[in-house]
């Protein structure tokens, strides 16, 4: 393998982890805090 296709798969690698850890992370900190808003609100629910 020569080493500009090497770069190209290293590069390729890193941004698919940077996309896949960014995106994971704006799941959480919008989705933590709409699923206990939902649990809070659900009717008859005393969890919160």
């Amino acid at each position: 393998m020569s080493e500009p296709m090497m770069w190209l798969l290293v590069r390729g690698v890193w941004e698919t982890l940077a996309m896949t850890f960014v995106s994971g992370f704006f799941g959480f900190v919008i989705g933590l805090p709409v699923g206990v808003s939902a649990l809070c609100h659900a009717s008859g629910a005393n969890y919160c």
